[in-house]
């Protein structure tokens, strides 16, 4: 051990540590007094260099040296001064100088004696006799006065045009406005520190990023921007209110316009076209002479000023169309001639009893809470529209004597039951199969019912078994031998056993539990549990000696318990262990972190140490020292510089120092020259671009274009740079410079005469085509031929100067004109069209049979012969003769002598109540019948889903029938439904009269209606029981929502079809089959992803299935949303391919429907029975839905994989006949394309191939359209070709769920909508009156273009609700469709068809 004696520098805080820090983990401990310190021995740490005294690998040997003896020790005797030699420190005598006291034994530690020297930047101050401090430099700082002061005093780098700031960051040159820089070296180019202009010049930087000069007046130029130009917008000499224009150079003044009069332009000319004082309603007169122009009203109705009076007269203040105009008190008053009439136009009419009564002779009009006309029956029991309905209840319609009478709670409504409630059926003669009627079973058993409706008997009490349940069942259940808490089982061979459910529990009654761990493991988590040998409760302990309380969860406070990790030791600190790395400068975990520290981190001897960052650094105090230790000097431009003043010091090449001029415009051995070139002394700037010549620089390029000479600072003499002439007169160049005089042409004293001669007044016009010639009286121009006109500018348009007629074309002169003409024949732009009319190009023999058209073609007249009839085509005009309709030519025969005798447009039924249907033989006759074409004995249908989202079971489903035809007699119909079974809930088997002029009413239970995808039994079958015909149509209703379809008999059923729906869906779209025959396979080519089970239920896929008579499969398209929120769901399943092995019917649709979506909220059911494709046609009319405004779709469907072009015939109610709009199939891929239809509007549809047409009348929605309309549901209706029509439909009108009131009633309005050949309207008939008495005026369908096709007309009744007969009374067929609607529900359907096949 030895100690160092302690050092203080002033100023400074330190400790000796830092001076002397220990190595290789040794302690620096400083004594009591402060300034000693001991240092032990350093361990072993290679790679460490030794401090000094120290040496060895280890730095554990003492280097044996007078400098490394301790400075208090005995070594040397009072006197004496320790020497180094070869043997080590050896004694001399001490002369006892003046730096030792008490003999040789104590130096002074003055400047002059110590040992221990001040830093460099420093200097040594004696504090007293025997103690001195290290005081720094002024520039200077730190412990070793290494740290130069970061200030402008100590640091100035900044040059003597800069100031230099003391800033926290420190020094910061301040430059001047025209230099920049870090250190204000760089010079700022700009208009401020370097402008080359002269006073009135302005300047900025040009593209070359130095300054140039320009004027910033647009109107001066020059040397100093001192010259004004002599230009409108720079020296208008005008008076206000003159226009200044510029003619050779100078300003002349003028006014603005033709309207514009006045020396100074301030006066207006006074006429109608300059100062119309009119308003837009009056037009301007012109006054006569001097008087001034008036202002009249373009309308004679009108009066005042402005014209904003009418006169008070009919003619002027006319009524809307309807109403009559008369004058009350000078004024016209607008009314209805009708009193029941009102509203604008009177087409409003009064809603009373007075002027619209409903009602007919049995019934009495009265006005409801809603202020509207109403009927009611005189005797309260029937209702209807001829009071032949009574009403459900029990006082109308007393029950049998075998039932009893059970009424709604409102009493509206009621119905029969049996008395006995074990009978049941018509009367309750039936007796019901069930157990409380008809029970089968021995004392002691119990009855039941299976599912498929069989009594069958068993025991009440399960374990009882046997004949009257008189035997128990030896089970655990009925049987159990076991004692309370133990469990029952039962062995292989059927004994009894008892056992313990718990495997912890045992005894008689396994109320003892095991002391097992398994069983009664006292131990918590973290313990272990040991059993007892003895058979005792187990007991816990811990498997870790150092852990022990609850859970072993406590750990002895002991070092043996602590575990510290790798070269950390443990010591006891206070009664509990603690964790400490042994070596000091080491931390973190395992101590592998050394301490970031001066201390604890070494530098080599001669290097300081500094934290830097949060890093320490070695590095060297002196900057100009570097290399190990700071041994090696370093050769920089701070450290050695070789330069003059003025001179900037680099490293060469070499790597040597060299001097050179930090500025490269200046030269010399101190810099102090200015190189005189373009780049270092550029005398050009803002003048000019500078050239370095033999003479020296000079300018080039000058950018004033007025200033010249070696450096561009001469003006030049030109008009253009030094003009002086007056306003009046032109400058013009000259050698000896500018001159004055008057512009060209012009003379006198102002230069305002022009000269009058054929140089500076030449009449002629530029164009060279006349010869200027000077006269007396002034220049004249003489015209070239071709050329006339004062200035010779008119060409002569004559045939010798201007033929510009085509080859062709004859040229005639016509005055100074000329026209262009075709020969005789001919036409066209250049005549080479020959005149296609009788006259030039007859192609008739003979020829007075021509006749020239409208458009511009000659046809031929008709020569016809026998039956033939002269046709013109409406279009092209031709005529041709043809045979008429229902005659027609043998081979080689011309007079059309034969005719058709199998087809009922050409052979009439003429009996009262007669049915022409055509017959197949093409050499037979038509068969005259006493029944409706599509009448039957039997028919098959199916009601698919309709849903209103919130259905009302309540509302059923009806069926219609009556007798083919009118006034043939009774029917007894049955309808019951073959597919169920007598005990399903919704079977049905009645039989009903039907009397004679009555369709009758049948109502189904919703039970019956189709309900998603998949197989059911829910057929109904209607027959009339004597094999008389009867005509069937359904409605599938819902509250708010409803359609109708026409039912084909079973006879007319198909084995071919193609659906059709609607999309977007909103719910789904949806097909069903219904099958008349065992055994009959099914096929369906599906259009579109659909609810069938995978793989059937994607597009294109092909579904087979074999069914049963009176099965129903209904397949659906449903959206997987929302019914209110899928209105863009667009699955449809119209074009589904339907083949089957045997006879079929198919029904087709929507479960619910926008027609189309953007027109609001109105929606409804869509259904159709579907006609097999054999059944379809080419040729069709079709009759807008009245009231409505939006119109309707028409839905056209070809057989998949047939291409065929349609001819759409359109005429509106208020347009001419349009040519026919090409309708192509296959349309975007799909064989079904919608069109669209105007309301109230006659259309005509020609095929070339057979297809299937629907008319889908459009949602309409008050609240979307007009408040004066009414909601309109869509429906579904098929459109029969015209080869389908027929002469006898016999209906009744459905009735209407009730909307919002809910009470059912008729429907407001219903339609029928006829078509009938031109001629034959008028003896069509509705319930036996004639139709004009009811009919809107018949108007025309369009023509095809084909003249054989016969004249068609259409129009629309309104039909009284209950049963209608309408029927052509000579047996003219033709057709009609029914509509009706009411608060948002309406229906439609064709009334009936002929259902014949299709023959091309």
């Amino acid at each position: 051990m030895y100690v160092i004696p302690a050092v203080r520098i002033r100023n400074v805080s330190f400790s000796v540590c830092d001076w002397h820090p220990c190595y290789n983990g040794a302690t620096c401990v400083v004594d009591e007094v402060g300034y000693h310190l001991t240092i032990p021995a350093c361990p072993s740490n290679p790679g460490i260099a030794c401090p000094a005294c120290r040496t060895g690998a280890s730095c554990e040997t003492l280097i044996n040296s007078c400098e490394c003896l301790p400075p208090d020790n005995d070594f040397c005797s009072a006197g004496s001064e320790c020497v180094n030699t070869l043997s080590g420190p050896q004694c001399n005598e001490c002369d006892d100088s003046e730096c030792y006291i008490q003999g040789c034994k104590i130096r002074k530690e003055t400047c002059s004696c110590t040992k221990y020297q001040c830093p460099t930047n420093s200097r040594c101050e004696d504090i007293d006799t025997n103690s001195h401090e290290c005081i720094c430099d002024d520039c200077w700082e730190g412990p070793k006065c290494n740290i130069r002061k970061d200030t402008c005093a100590c640091t100035d780098r900044c040059p003597s045009s800069a100031t230099c700031q003391d800033t926290p960051k420190g020094p910061l040159c301040q430059c001047d406005v025209c230099t920049e820089g870090d250190y204000c070296d760089r010079d700022i180019i700009s208009c401020d520190c370097n402008s080359p202009c002269k006073t009135g010049e302005a300047c900025r930087l040009g593209a070359n990023g130095k300054p140039e000069c320009y004027c910033a007046d647009p109107c001066y130029f020059g040397s100093g921007c001192s010259e004004k130009r002599l230009t409108c917008d720079c020296n208008n000499p005008c008076a206000a209110g003159q226009l200044c224009t510029e003619t050779g150079g100078l300003p002349e003044c003028g006014c603005s316009g033709p309207c514009i009069t006045g020396p100074n332009c301030e006066d207006i000319v006074q006429t109608c076209d300059c100062l119309n004082p009119c308003s837009p309603s009056e037009y301007c007169i012109e006054g006569v002479g001097n008087a001034a122009f008036t202002c009249e009203c373009t309308d004679s109705c009108r009066y005042g000023p402005g014209c904003t009076q009418i006169y008070n007269t009919c003619e002027c203040q006319p009524c809307l169309a309807g109403e009559i105009c008369t004058i009350e008190n000078g004024q016209p008053t607008c009314g209805c001639a009708d009193p029941c009439q009102t509203g604008p136009g009177c087409v409003e009419r009064i809603n009373t009893c007075a002027c619209s009564n409903p009602c007919n002779e049995e019934q009495l009009c009265y006005m409801n809470a809603q202020s509207e006309p109403a009927c009611k029956c005189e005797d309260p029991c029937y209702f209807g529209d001829y009071c032949d309905q009574i009403h459900n209840t029990c006082e109308c319609q007393p029950c049998d004597s075998r039932e009893t009478c059970v009424a709604s709670l409102d009493g509206s409504k009621s119905h029969c039951i049996c008395t006995d409630a074990c009978y049941t059926g018509p009367k309750c003669l039936s007796k019901i199969d069930t157990c409380d009627c008809n029970n089968p079973c021995s004392a002691g058993e119990v009855c039941s019912v299976e599912p498929s409706g069989q009594l069958t008997c068993g025991c009440d009490d399960s374990c009882r078994t046997g004949p009257g349940c008189v035997n128990y069942v030896n089970t655990c259940v009925c049987n159990n031998p076991c004692n309370a808490g133990q469990e029952c089982g039962t062995l292989d061979s059927g004994e009894l056993y008892c056992y313990c459910a718990d495997p912890c529990k045992t005894g008689p009654y396994c109320e003892e539990t095991l002391q097992t761990c398994a069983c009664a493991n006292p131990c918590i988590v973290g313990e272990l549990c040991q059993e007892s040998a003895d058979g005792q409760a187990p007991t816990c302990y811990c498997s870790d000696a150092c852990k022990y309380g609850s859970g072993c969860s406590l750990t002895y406070d002991t070092c043996e318990c602590k575990t510290c990790s790798a070269g950390e030791v443990c010591t006891m600190v206070g009664g509990s262990p603690i964790c400490a790395c042994a070596d000091d400068c080491k931390t973190g975990t395992g101590c592998a972190h050394t301490i970031n520290t001066c201390e604890c981190q070494l530098c080599p001897y001669g290097e300081a140490c500094r934290l830097t960052g949060g890093a320490l650094e070695c590095f060297c105090e002196d900057s100009c020292r570097t290399g190990p230790g700071c041994s090696e000097a370093v050769n920089s431009c701070e450290c050695n510089n070789p330069c003059n003043p003025g001179q900037q010091c680099y490293v060469d090449s070499l790597n040597g120092l060299s001097c050179h001029c930090a500025d490269p415009c200046q030269e010399g051995s101190n810099c102090e020259n200015t190189i005189p070139s373009c780049l270092c002394s550029d005398p050009c700037v803002g003048y000019g671009t500078c050239v370095e010549g033999i003479n020296g620089l000079m300018c080039d390029d000058c950018i004033d274009s007025c200033l010249t000479g070696p450096l561009c600072r001469d003006t030049v003499n030109s008009c253009e740079c030094n003009n002086q002439c007056p306003s009046h007169q032109v400058c013009t160049d000259s050698p000896s410079g500018p001159k004055c005089g008057c512009p060209y042409c012009r003379e006198g004293p102002t230069c305002s005469d022009r000269i009058n001669n054929c140089a500076c007044s030449n009449p002629c016009g530029s164009n060279g085509y006349g010869r200027c010639h000077e006269s007396t009286t002034g220049p004249t121009c003489v015209c070239d031929a071709c050329w006339t006109g004062p200035a010779c500018d008119i060409p002569l348009n004559t045939c010798e100067c201007n033929n510009d007629c085509a080859e062709y074309e004859e040229c005639t002169t016509v005055g100074a004109d000329h026209t262009c003409a075709c020969p005789d024949c001919y036409t066209g732009p250049t005549c080479s069209e020959k005149i296609n009319n009788c006259r030039c190009n007859n192609p008739c023999r003979p020829a007075d049979l021509c006749k020239d058209t409208s458009n511009g073609e000659p046809v031929c007249r008709c020569d016809c012969v026998g039956n033939e009839v002269c046709y013109t085509h409406s279009i092209t005009e031709r005529e041709e003769c043809r045979c008429p309709s229902c005659f027609y030519n043998q081979p080689r025969e011309r007079g059309c002598p034969s005719r058709i005798t199998n087809q009922c447009n050409c052979n009439n039924c003429y009996g009262d109540q007669e049915v022409c249907v055509d017959n197949d033989d093409p050499l037979g006759n038509v068969l005259c019948k006493i029944e409706n074409p599509s009448s039957g004995h039997s028919f098959t249908v199916v009601f698919e889903e309709n849903n209103t989202e919130r259905s009302f079971k309540e509302i059923p489903l009806e069926l219609y029938f009556s007798s083919a035809v009118w006034n043939d007699g009774e029917r007894l119909v049955r309808v019951w439904t073959p597919g169920l079974n007598e005990r399903h809930y919704c079977f049905v088997d009645e039989t009903v009269d039907v009397a004679p002029q009555q369709v009758y009413r049948f109502k189904l239970e919703r039970c019956l209606m189709q309900n998603g995808t998949g197989l059911e039994q829910l057929a109904v079958r209607v027959t009339e029981v004597n094999n008389r015909s009867i005509s069937v149509y359904g409605i599938n209703k819902d509250r708010w929502t409803a359609d109708g379809f026409l039912a084909l008999p079973d006879e007319k059923a198909g084995t071919e079809f193609q659906t059709t729906s609607y999309a977007p869906a909103h719910i789904a779209t949806q097909l069903c089959v219904v099958v008349l025959y065992d055994d009959t396979e099914v096929t369906m080519k599906l259009a579109d992803d659909n609810n069938l089970p995978a793989p059937y239920n994607t597009k294109d896929s092909v579904f087979k299935t074999r069914l049963n008579a009176f099965d129903t499969y209904q397949v659906q398209a449903r959206c997987n949303t929302s019914p209110s929120k899928s209105r863009e769901c667009n699955l449809d399943l119209t074009g589904t391919e339907i083949r089957a092995s045997k006879p079929i019917h198919v029904f087709s649709g929507n479960v619910r429907a926008w027609v189309p979506d953007r027109h609001g909220k109105s929606r409804d059911h869509l259904i159709e029975e579907i006609l097999p494709t054999d059944r379809w046609g080419t040729d069709f009319a079709i009759v807008a839905v009245p009231t409505r405004v939006i119109g309707d779709l028409l839905q056209i469907m070809a057989v998949n994989g047939e291409v065929t072009t349609c001819h759409f015939y359109s005429q509106s109610e208020s347009t001419q006949p349009e040519l026919p709009l090409r309708v192509e199939l296959p349309f975007e891929g799909k064989y079904h394309r919608i069109i669209s239809i105007d309301s109230n509007g006659m259309y005509r549809l020609k095929c070339e191939k057979p297809v299937f047409v629907t008319q889908l009348t459009k949602s309409q929605d008050q609240v979307y359209l007009y408040f004066n309309e009414t909601f309109h549901d869509p429906v579904a209706m098929t459109v029969p070709p015209i080869t389908q029509f027929t002469n006898n439909f016999f209906l009744n009108t459905p009735q209407f769920t009730g909307g919002l009131n809910f009470e059912p009633q008729p429907y407001n309005t219903t339609f029928a909508l006829l078509v009938a050949k031109a001629g034959q309207g008028d003896s069509i008939q509705l319930n036996q009156q004639q139709i004009r008495d009811y009919v809107t005026p018949w108007r025309a369908l369009p023509q095809s273009l084909d003249p054989a096709d016969p004249d068609l007309i259409g129009a629309v009744i309104r039909i009284p609700h209950g049963t209608n007969i309408i029927r052509n009374s000579e047996g003219h067929n033709f057709q009609c469709l029914v509509y009706g609607y009411d608060d948002r529900e309406s229906y439609g359907f064709p009334a009936a068809m002929a259902l014949g096949k299709f023959r091309a």
